[in-house]
């Protein structure tokens, strides 16, 4: 009969079924039930989100934590005779930025996943950047970086960085590409733009998961460089 009963014990019997325990059976029933429904509300409590107090939503709103790219350089590191394209990203914030990461992506991908030796130390878990502080996120080399970014003509060389809303120099990048010029010489050249996607992804100090998508332009050499005496006259 034990054996039968157990047999019969489900947690959603019909009606006859119902009918047909003994009274220990139902106690049973109705005790397992009081179990999960207490189980499910205390697990809802535990993971519930705690509501935030209005001082906390007012703290959070008056302290955004909020990353830029500040600057793009070329820059050599330890252990290597490489230039590699290196981003410096600025807080702006008056708190700590937490787990914070960088990514080139193009349509949803990331470019220069793999890291080589020298940029490696760069890339460790939970990285930080202090409040009004910054820290520099080399992206690959130039050569990698060109062959990527600009494939057509991999061999090209860079002249400048630039940001798509920053007032720009348009004299950056001329000493490099003309070299020291005497008083009258004159140089001239043209260059092209490409822009590159960077997805920064960090924590803020109050549990927020914050994306931010932004891009910088790269200036490549697009003509020959002309260099010419200029003409000087004189007063008589």
């Amino acid at each position: 009969m034990q054996r039968k009963l157990f047999k019969d014990f489900s947690l959603f019997p019909s009606l006859k079924q119902y009918k047909r325990w003994s009274m220990p059976t139902k106690i049973g029933f109705l005790g397992s039930w009081a179990s999960i429904i207490s189980l499910v509300i205390t697990i809802h409590a535990i993971f519930k989100p705690e509501e935030l107090k209005p001082t906390d939503k007012l703290t959070i709103s008056q302290n955004p934590t909020t990353l830029t790219i500040k600057d793009v350089q070329l820059r050599k590191f330890a252990n290597s005779d490489k230039e590699y394209v290196t981003l410096i990203i600025q807080n702006n914030s008056t708190v700590e930025a937490l787990n914070v990461t960088v990514k080139t992506i193009t349509d949803e991908k990331e470019l220069f996943a793999d890291k080589d030796d020298a940029i490696k130390p760069f890339y460790v878990n939970h990285r930080k950047i202090p409040a009004n502080g910054e820290a520099i996120f080399p992206l690959a080399s130039v050569k990698d970086f060109t062959q990527t970014i600009y494939p057509n003509k991999p061999e090209t060389p860079i002249v400048r960085f630039g940001f798509r809303n920053k007032e720009e120099n348009p004299f950056e990048g001329r000493e490099k590409v003309c070299g020291n010029l005497s008083e009258n010489e004159q140089c001239s050249f043209d260059t092209r733009y490409i822009s590159t996607a960077i997805k920064i992804n960090y924590d803020s100090i109050f549990g927020e998961k914050i994306q931010k998508l932004t891009q910088f332009r790269t200036y490549f050499l697009d003509s020959d460089v002309n260099k010419a005496s200029a003409v000087i006259i004189g007063k008589q």
